[in-house]
């Protein structure tokens, strides 16, 4: 459903299958997968015999929605991740979305010259969140 946030050409071709599916039903989600998949390819080939194929970062709430499925199927128990003595080098912690955001406002612009590091990057939405927001060259 989040598809049509960042295109709406996608969003007026499957119209109202993306309110009809049922993800329950493998037959139902292939054909949605399947007809997103040849959208997404004729979009690009038309884009293409244009000369003007671009490589457009998502929004922020797409890619906080993309972060947290990434997370949630990587991450069966996050419980799991916090089985450390406290106020030791092993205690883990999370970073918010928000809060990676406000970072990455306060530094900007953060351009293709600059690398970013992060230290201690658990299972890496920060990595990922900067990579996908930035022109960062190397994360």
């Amino acid at each position: 459903k989040w598809v049509g946030h960042d295109n709406s050409e996608i969003l007026d071709e499957l119209g109202d299958l993306l309110n009809s599916y049922d993800r329950n039903d493998w037959n139902c989600m292939n054909h949605l997968v399947t007809k997103f998949n040849s959208l997404v390819k004729k979009i690009r080939e038309e884009k293409k015999k244009g000369g003007k194929v671009e490589h457009t970062r998502p929004t922020r709430q797409m890619l906080r929605h993309i972060i947290q499925q990434v997370y949630n199927t990587a991450i069966s128990d996050p419980n799991e991740l916090n089985h450390y003595e406290p106020f030791t080098p092993e205690v883990y912690g999370e970073t918010s979305f928000e809060l990676i955001n406000q970072m990455i406002d306060q530094i900007s612009p953060i351009a293709s010259d600059n690398k970013f590091l992060d230290l201690g990057s658990g299972v890496g939405p920060v990595v990922l969140q900067v990579a996908a927001l930035t022109e960062c060259q190397l994360c």
